[in-house]
């Protein structure tokens, strides 16, 4: 009697973060494009805080490198995913309808994250 009670709630369990992971997988990209928002603020106002850039130009072009691959790396992290979404949509069984909405959260959340790339590519990281 116990183990049929085990096994209902790990089927339960397995149920609930299914379905928590079906209602969250659509914002996948904005999750990503929150991180890297938090990422690259932080990690420019630490570098200018402790003096780790240096006033000559280099230290702030190995600044701007960093936050510029750290940028494109979260965009393809997005563009992964995105396309792992875009070729399961046949397969669905709801027609594809929240894979569909995953594709185009992603795509505005990775031109959301490249557009970060023009403030790190004009303005000086610090002043």
């Amino acid at each position: 009697m116990r183990s049929d009670n085990a096994d209902d709630a790990a089927v339960e369990a397995r149920t609930q973060s299914g379905v928590l992971f079906r209602l969250l997988d659509p914002a996948f990209g904005f999750f990503v494009w929150i991180g890297h928002l938090i990422l690259i603020y932080v990690a420019a106002a630490v570098a200018c805080g402790l003096g780790l850039v240096t006033v000559d130009r280099d230290g702030q072009s190995g600044l701007v490198v960093a936050l510029a691959t750290v940028t494109i790396a979260a965009a393809a992290l997005v563009g992964v995913h995105g396309v792992r979404r875009f070729g399961q949509r046949q397969a669905a069984s709801d027609g594809g309808f929240l894979l569909s909405i995953a594709v185009g959260h992603d795509a505005l959340a990775a031109l959301a994250i490249l557009w970060q790339l023009i403030p790190i590519s004009m303005t000086p990281p610090c002043r």
